[in-house]
């Protein structure tokens, strides 16, 4: 029996009819390409040949644009769900991940690496990387990109834009990536495990950087002076001590400042803000290193001996 008609002759998936209701009617035609056939036995053997199988719930389709989209909304793309024809699921065979993309003509290849593509446009995109072209160019800021998804992200600073919501605290992003790493702080999800110490993380970024004590890697080198930062962000706050930037400007009193950190910390002049407390007996300060020192005039001296003090009698 065909692999994909019902126990009527009847083909579920495009309504045409089959076997010998089919034969009677004179209506033996394959449902995809058309090809007609003078008996029930051929077209049901040409049909493997195009039927698409879903390899999570056995879910047939008479093309595989069928297939790929059942896949994207019932098993969450291509990790989960693999495709092959029914005829190499009859003879056994499997498909490994990514076999649908892979099973893709890809007929356009780049002339510098070899690598190929299904679609013009994304070979087009990988070019860029050879050429170093980047013909999208920001219209406020004249900053340039090299693919057209880029620069509509890039607007967004400009436009102050943020379409993704977050649907459990209604926090809003300008880029999906910064959506779904900020879903895990409700979830608690940590999927980026470091393979030295087991330590997980939330965001890629996040073990990257951690990484990078295992193996003290310094990967951010200064042009100006040669010293190297484990951390890009480091690199940059160094960077400002050799070109005087002071990019961060505080809005009540004009005064600028080389770190992000020394603004915030400066804010708390204007706010009035105290966000450490002393643990001890609670006292406030605006600076981590102020309540720091404070806590130590609750500690003994060094070198100082305990004192002890007879007990009453009862």
């Amino acid at each position: 029996m065909c692999v994909h008609t019902d126990a009527r002759g009847n083909c579920s998936m495009c309504d045409k009819l089959l076997g010998a209701k089919a034969e009677a009617a004179g209506k033996l035609s394959c449902c995809v390409c058309g090809e007609a056939f003078a008996d029930s036995g051929g077209l049901q053997g040409h049909l493997r040949a195009h039927v698409a199988a879903c390899q999570a719930c056995g879910a047939a389709f008479p093309q595989r644009a069928q297939l790929e989209a059942h896949q994207r909304a019932c098993h969450g793309g291509w990790v989960l769900a693999t495709a092959t024809t029914a005829a190499q699921q009859q003879a056994g065979g499997r498909a490994g991940p990514g076999a649908a993309r892979e099973g893709r003509e890809r007929p356009f290849g780049c002339a510098t690496c070899g690598k190929a593509f299904a679609q013009k446009v994304h070979l087009e995109n990988h070019v860029r990387i050879h050429t170093g072209e980047r013909p999208f160019a920001c219209s406020v800021c004249g900053k340039s990109f090299s693919r057209k998804e880029h620069i509509g992200r890039h607007m967004r600073t400009h436009t102050g834009e943020r379409p993704f919501c977050c649907f459990t605290c209604s926090k809003r992003f300008s880029q999906k990536v910064h959506l779904e790493s900020h879903v895990r702080i409700h979830t608690g999800e940590r999927p980026f495990v470091c393979s030295t110490c087991g330590k997980a993380f939330g965001r890629k970024e996040h073990i990257e950087r951690h990484v990078r004590i295992h193996t003290g890697e310094r990967a951010f080198l200064c042009t100006a002076c040669g010293k190297a930062f484990s951390q890009k962000v480091h690199l940059e706050n160094h960077v400002r001590i050799h070109t005087g930037e002071r990019p961060f400007r505080c809005s009540a009193c004009g005064k600028a400042f080389r770190q992000k950190e020394y603004i915030k910390r400066h804010m708390r002049t204007h706010t009035g803000e105290r966000p450490f407390a002393c643990p001890t007996c609670g006292k406030a300060f605006r600076q981590k290193s102020h309540v720091d020192r404070h806590a130590r005039t609750h500690q003994p001296p060094k070198g100082a001996k305990p004192l002890f003090f007879p007990a009453k009698e009862l």
